[in-house]
């Protein structure tokens, strides 16, 4: 039986234009950000979702808030699906941390900042969520907002891309990544797109 999952980023924050990493510090929209929810709201009234979860991080939930209010379906939210945690990183830019990360190898494997998670870690959290998010709706429409981090892992897993290899994907705020999973037939239907806000 096939399922659908609609991916979404979240909408902008003042911290996205300042490129500072965000993690799990709680930042709200911008007003940018607000009408980016609104536009995307929009843009996936005709899609047939019957499900709506979000992160628990407010710039998901507000995001998500719009989706919920335009089709009229309620709120779920799974704390699986929140950003990955940078621990001392968070708050500063990526510019000012650069050098912690200049093997990749190791940022993808086992890097863990202080008071953060490794990816790996990381990585196991937001695909068992996805996976009991599946589980629990075969055969749904399934729209996830969440960050630019969870959706990284969450198409590596579904492309299975190793984790050694190095990926350079960019996720527009608000941007819709689709796949159709029947078992372990995947289909990507759309990646990353953004044209409601253009």
């Amino acid at each position: 039986m096939k399922t659908t999952i609609i991916l979404v980023r979240h909408g902008e924050t003042l911290w996205n234009k300042k490129k500072k990493l965000q993690g799990q510090i709680d930042i709200q929209l911008s007003k940018t950000g607000l009408k980016q929810a609104d536009l995307v709201a929009k843009r996936v009234k005709t899609f047939g979702i019957t499900k709506i979860y979000s992160s628990g991080l407010k710039r998901a939930i507000q995001t998500a808030n719009a989706i919920s209010k335009e089709l009229d379906l309620p709120l779920l939210i799974n704390e699986g699906l929140n950003e990955r945690a940078y621990g001392e990183h968070q708050g500063k830019s990526w510019k000012d941390i650069k050098h912690y990360y200049k093997d990749e190898k190791t940022y993808f494997h086992n890097f863990k900042p202080n008071g953060g998670e490794s990816n790996i870690e990381f990585g196991e959290r937001v695909i068992f969520a996805l996976n009991k998010i599946i589980n629990a709706n075969e055969g749904e429409k399934i729209l996830i907002v969440c960050h630019s981090g969870v959706i990284h892992i969450l198409i590596r897993h579904l492309r299975k891309i190793p984790h050694e290899q190095v990926t350079n994907f960019h996720f527009p705020n608000t941007s819709l990544t689709i796949y159709h999973i029947d078992k372990e037939k995947i289909i990507e239907e759309l990646f990353a797109d953004a044209k409601h806000i253009k």
